[in-house]
């Protein structure tokens, strides 16, 4: 066997070998990672106490608790004015562990810095989205965003990035992101609900002083106090990790959720952060150190029953004398489940609001209706009442004065053309789509007039009406060497007419013999049996609804029924040559070719699509049509069993000076043996077999032989992708 099949061979069964590899690596890594979710026994709170609606954690570094609380002047007078635990302790040393533990609950096994441990546990994550809580962690100074953020200390002082859970999740990858205060203050004013902050390593204290990080933290915390006024949200501040026996640090509690001037010595764990989490929102727990941590609900303002309200749009136009709605929403909180009452006023006063229902509770929602006759710019206040409860939203109201109606009217210049524009009337910013239509050809102009009271304006349409055009026949079938007795589709919905109205119909002819073997039928898809081998000229003829025709022929070479023969045979261009010059559009291509059985067509080509049949199969010819420039002369051989074989010669077309006329279809003929003997057809054969294997002289043209294995192209066109160049 010709050693470039075995090439071909193994190249294949490699390639076969990586793909199975990479299948069986995919199904195995996706059974490694085993389940993402929270635990099946994992209760989900109905009754969350509520205590706040958003949540902000900035961690900072490798401080003992007496090291900050006295010598950093800021963070003293912050943790005295609001809450401050005196006995919450960090779970271990060094600093990743803790951090790995703060988000998941425990340290699962990480004892050091530095480590990539891809862990398969949910997190303090899926707390937050089990109750549609949003979420965003920053890392400051750090490169990229997503998955692909890289803080300084990579994951050492960010855990988000060591979970799978989160990293695998390309929703989750989107909250992962480079910012400091100014991004942390941008996310909580747009209404996040979790916000964590990995500040940089000297904004941290972790390589710069207490002073620093003190003054760091005092240059923007007011700010977000600031922003935090009349909202149920609250600022923890804590450290990763100590080094006193017991390791207390720093964790301070402020914000208007917070007590006043509020200590505690109760012992505390960084567990008890994903608790505090879990009784506040609810969601479930994580089944690990965060089950039996002590809850620090003791640093909050009671939570109980609260509600908000929200209007959906917030921002409304509509013109003096109409009327807009805006959904009004109720979100309980703490479990709230009383009746809100809504009332509405506008400032300033103009715009009339009627809230249907006028009470909602639950799930409910109020539909209010906005109204008014003055234009201008309003603010619309919906006030919800429940007892001493009392919230509102906002609604930005524009009232604008309406635009007065034009009405179109259209003729055309010469009479001729009839146009309809829908609507007829128009105002403010709409459009009329005018539809024009005739039957005449002709150069046309419609005149489009548009009236409101006495003021008038045209617009004019040049339009040319063209006699309609013959539709485009074109069909596909398949198998695209089908057998003797078995079914071949043909279909024709390929074809087109200019005109997008006409409807078409099809016949065909399946020996071109010029006998239409179909009536004409709207159903431009048909199956036909051949009941014989042999080459058949099967011509498709496309009639439109305005009587005008288009054909197109294809040859179909039918095969005996393949037996065991699955050895494809051989095919040579012997003229022209490869790279050859060619003066004429029109070019003879002589060839011969061999079979283990016996050939039954030999087709020529130029795009290796499209392809005419030759005189002769082991020594043949037939000639194809050279358009300037570089072309591709395809010849493909076809067994009795169906197998085929496809060389190919490029060749230089240049008849610049010459008509080029088209090409029919060639009909088979009977062979024709063009002067060649047996003797001179085996010498052919012999002689382009050497030079396919011989080692070539150096400073000589390489001459290289591919031999591909037969696959499909299309759906409907299928090519041996043989190759033969020389």
């Amino acid at each position: 066997m010709d050693l470039r099949f075995n090439r071909v061979g193994a190249v294949a069964a490699s390639i076969l070998l990586v793909v199975v590899a990479l299948v069986g690596a995919s199904a195995l890594s996706r059974n490694l990672l085993g389940p993402s979710t929270l635990p099946p026994g994992g209760p989900v709170r109905d009754q969350a106490t509520g205590n706040f609606d958003q949540l902000v954690v900035v961690l900072m570094e490798n401080q003992n608790l007496n090291d900050v609380y006295g010598p950093a002047a800021y963070m003293t007078q912050l943790a005295d004015l609001y809450s401050f635990s005196q006995g919450w302790s960090s779970i271990t040393n060094p600093s990743q562990p803790n951090y790995i533990a703060i988000l998941g609950g425990s340290t699962f096994g990480v004892s050091g810095d530095g480590n990539h441990p891809n862990l398969n546990h949910p997190t303090m994550v899926d707390i937050l989205e089990n109750t549609s809580k949003t979420w965003k962690a920053f890392a400051e100074d750090a490169s990229g965003s997503g998955c692909s953020l890289n803080p300084p200390r990579g994951e050492d002082h960010f855990p988000f990035l060591s979970y799978t859970t989160i990293m695998n999740n390309s929703a989750r990858c989107a909250n992962l992101l480079p910012g400091s205060y100014n991004e942390v203050i941008s996310a909580f004013n747009a209404g996040t609900n979790f916000i964590w902050l990995t500040p940089n390593d000297c904004n941290n204290m972790h390589s710069c002083s207490v002073a620093t990080g003190d003054a760091w933290i005092q240059s923007w915390v007011p700010n977000l106090l600031t922003a935090m006024a009349g909202k149920k949200a609250a600022l923890i501040i804590m450290f990763d990790e100590a080094y006193t026996s017991p390791p207390y640090i720093y964790m301070s509690f402020s914000g208007p959720a917070t007590k006043l001037a509020y200590n505690s010595t109760a012992s505390y764990t960084h567990y008890s952060l994903l608790k505090l989490i879990e009784d506040v929102w609810g969601g479930g727990n994580l089944g690990q150190g965060d089950v039996t941590a002590p809850s620090p609900l003791e640093f909050f303002n009671a939570g109980g029953p609260d509600f908000t309200l929200s209007a959906n749009p917030g921002t409304i136009s509509f013109d003096a004398g109409l009327s807009a709605t805006s959904t009004i929403s109720l979100q309980a909180t703490g479990s709230f489940s009383g009746t809100v009452a809504l009332t509405a006023a506008s400032a300033p006063a103009g715009v009339t609001t009627s809230c249907t229902p006028s009470n909602i509770s639950g799930s409910q929602t109020s539909t209010c209706t906005l109204a008014s006759s003055t234009p201008g710019s309003y603010t619309v206040t919906a006030t919800g009442t429940n007892g001493s409860l009392v919230h509102t939203t906002s609604i930005s109201v524009t009232v604008t004065t309406p635009a007065r109606a034009v009405s179109l009217t259209a003729g055309s210049t010469p009479a001729g053309l009839t146009t309809s524009c829908v609507p007829v009337s128009i105002s403010g910013t709409q459009t009329s789509t005018c539809t024009m239509s005739g039957s005449t050809p002709g150069s046309y102009t419609v005149i489009v007039t548009g009236t409101n009271g006495p003021v008038s304006h045209t617009a004019s349409v040049a339009v040319t009406v063209v006699a309609p055009g013959p539709p485009t026949a074109r069909f596909t079938f398949a198998p695209p060497y089908p057998k003797v007795n078995n079914s071949v589709a043909f279909d024709a919905s390929s074809s087109t007419d200019p005109d997008p109205s006409a409807t078409l119909q099809a016949r065909w002819d399946w020996e071109g013999d010029g006998v239409w073997d179909t009536p004409l039928s709207s159903t431009l898809t048909i199956q036909h049996v051949f009941t014989s081998a042999g080459t058949y000229l099967v011509k498709l003829e496309i009639v439109d609804s305005h009587g005008l025709t288009a054909s197109q022929g294809q040859w179909v070479a039918v095969q005996n029924p393949g037996g065991e023969d699955k050895i494809p045979p051989q095919v040579s261009i012997l003229s022209p040559s490869n790279d050859t010059v060619i003066a004429s559009a029109n070019v003879t291509v002589t060839g011969i070719a061999w079979d283990d059985v016996a050939i039954s067509a030999i087709e020529l080509s130029t795009d290796n699509t499209t392809w005419t049949p030759t005189s002769g199969t082991t020594s043949w010819s037939g000639s194809v049509l050279l358009e300037a420039g570089t072309n591709h002369i395809y010849a493909r051989a076809i067994d009795t069993s169906g197998n085929v074989r496809t060389a190919v010669v490029t060749v230089i077309a240049d008849h610049s000076d010459q008509g080029v006329s088209p090409v029919s279809p060639a009909v088979p003929t009977v062979p024709i043996l063009i002067g060649m003997s047996p003797v001179v057809a085996l010498a052919a054969i012999h002689a382009f077999l050497w030079n396919r294997t011989r080692t070539p002289r150096k400073r000589r043209k390489k001459q290289t032989a591919v031999v591909g294995r037969f696959k499909p192209r299309d759906p409907w066109l299928f090519a041996a992708n043989g190759v033969i160049r020389r």
